[in-house]
């Protein structure tokens, strides 16, 4: 495990030559290019060590992976993966049931890519093996299995489940019946290293061992998978569950004592759904909040209530991350008044601030803004269009002992704003920007693929030499290769290099190329 101090600390099994990771369902074992990390590079980064492939696990599926730590042990492990030397065991469940199932099956295939999908080839030689056992049985219509492949063909345990009768529950490319995830685990691991046996298991995730079906249970599911990779500290903020799946319709954030809950359904959550997750919050001391998604149109800032399910939530409450304290508001919009994909850009905010000055753009409660003032920032500007939020903004600088009267906050369109600082010949040594997509006060409208070029001139315009701007957004129609393109068009030649944004922790998802997921860059002037 990670000894950093960090509330966001990785569990794994550290060992001279190689480590071993239990993965969560949804992450990728490489990056797809050069934008889309994978796990490896991801791992390699927050624990400062370069790691090497060595086998893959797909995307959905969870439990151990090996990475090693120098290239001679990647070719040596890599060997006895390829000369069937290494030993492993997973676990997966079904829907489906075979009329006899108290023996062990062998199942034997040619596996191989037709119309670009890994298959059953009829009429080839086999190529592939799987040993398949019964386990038990985990609810009315849900069974547990282990599978123990003899070869390592891509996507084999699946196809072979196929082929018998009982495909994999959520595995909608080969058979399985609709699920929140693939239930594929990879449970345990045994090679040989440096003369010795080396043998690992991972735990079976939640889901395998109970019944999933109301959110109370969804919730305890993925709370219990990232407390077995990152232990959860009390009274910091995590991510629980943020991928797209049209089976779920469902994300979830831990704020400090708060469960907060998107809930996308068309139908309102059930009176079940809510009882299950009040259970779950008293065992772990925690309380609701669950958002029924049905007015976005209503933007950022609206009270609507109607959509709003809670019991004993309290209206403001404060959550930590890392060290900083945000106020959250209960009923003051979609969100609570923390966007937690913005985590690491803030500690590196905190950590270059000092003496230097920040203007906060777009502000909203201004986390951003309280980073660079708890890292030593000598004058901080925060802008936002809204009194509320630059009020609520002044309250976060208490919680963390910064006075907000030696600082600037004005309620005002970032635009006209950049466009006054420019007349008064104003500058600053940070810029952090993550503006909205779409955004409409009484007198103006923003529309970030409109209003970018002018955007990123005006801010050129106010970085001092040497400055950097940090630059996000969620627009869902561009990649970061696009943001790039675009401050390409719009700042100077020659004159400024883009470092990428610090890696973030292992809480959140990997986002593809243009889903609605965070995304963007530094830009720093030379």
């Amino acid at each position: 495990m990670q000894n950093t101090g960090s509330p966001y600390n990785l569990r794994f099994t550290d060992l001279p030559d190689f480590v071993v990771f239990n993965k969560r369902s949804g992450f990728r074992t490489h990056r797809v290019n050069e934008n889309q990390l994978g796990l490896v590079e991801v791992l390699s980064s927050k624990i400062k060590q370069e790691l090497f492939v060595v086998h893959r696990l797909d995307k959905e599926t969870s439990g151990l992976i090996l990475f090693a730590k120098n290239k001679t042990a990647a070719a040596a492990l890599a060997q006895q993966f390829e000369s069937r030397d290494v030993k492993k065991t997973y676990f997966f469940l079904t829907d489906q049931t075979l009329k006899k199932s108290d023996e062990a099956i062998t199942v034997k295939s040619h596996i191989d890519k037709v119309d670009k999908k890994f298959a059953n080839v009829l009429g080839k030689e086999d190529n592939s093996e799987t040993k398949f056992t019964f386990v038990k049985k985990i609810s009315d219509s849900i069974y547990l299995w282990k599978a123990e492949p003899i070869t390592g063909k891509p996507h084999q345990i699946r196809l072979h489940a196929e082929k018998i009768g009982i495909p994999v529950l959520g595995d909608h490319e080969h058979g399985g019946s609709p699920w929140f995830r693939l239930a594929l685990h990879a449970a345990e691991i045994t090679f040989s290293f440096d003369g010795k046996t080396q043998n690992f298991k991972a735990p079976l995730p939640y889901c395998f061992e109970n019944r999933v079906e109301l959110l109370g249970e969804f919730v305890a599911n993925e709370y219990s998978d990232l407390n077995a990779f990152m232990p959860l500290e009390k009274g910091q903020t995590y991510r629980l569950y943020h991928r797209t799946n049209q089976e779920v319709e469902i994300r979830a954030d831990l704020y400090g004592s708060i469960i907060w809950v998107y809930w996308y359904k068309k139908d309102a959550p059930t009176e079940d759904d809510l009882s299950s997750l009040s259970e779950f919050c008293k065992k772990h001391e925690l309380d609701y909040v669950v958002r029924h998604m049905i007015n976005r149109g209503t933007g950022v800032g609206g009270k609507e209530q109607k959509d709003l399910y809670y019991e004993a939530a309290p209206e403001k409450w404060t959550a930590k991350e890392h060290s900083l304290i945000a106020e959250l508001r209960r009923d003051q919009g979609f969100s609570p008044g923390l966007f937690l994909d913005q985590r690491d850009n803030r500690q590196f905010i905190k950590d270059h601030s000092k003496g230097k000055t920040a203007l906060n753009l777009f502000s909203y409660t201004s986390l951003f803004s309280v980073a660079a003032g708890v890292g030593g920032a000598k004058q901080i500007t925060t802008v936002d269009a809204s009194r509320t939020f630059l009020d609520w903004s002044k309250d976060n600088f208490k919680h963390n002992n910064l006075d907000p009267e030696k600082h600037e906050f004005f309620a005002q369109d970032s635009l006209l704003f950049l466009e006054g600082s420019i007349k008064r010949n104003r500058k600053w040594d940070i810029i952090i920007c993550d503006p909205p997509s779409f955004g409409r006060t009484k007198t103006t409208t923003w529309k970030l693929d409109k209003d970018f070029p002018k955007l990123a001139k005006l801010m050129w315009s106010c970085l001092n030499g040497k400055g950097l701007i940090l630059f996000t957004c969620n627009y869902e129609k561009w990649s970061l290769n696009d943001i790039q393109k675009q401050f390409e068009k719009a700042l100077p030649k020659g004159q400024f290099k883009f470092q990428e944004l610090p890696t973030p922790d292992l809480d959140f998802e990997f986002p593809d190329a243009y889903d609605n997921l965070l995304k963007g860059l530094i830009v720093k002037k030379n």
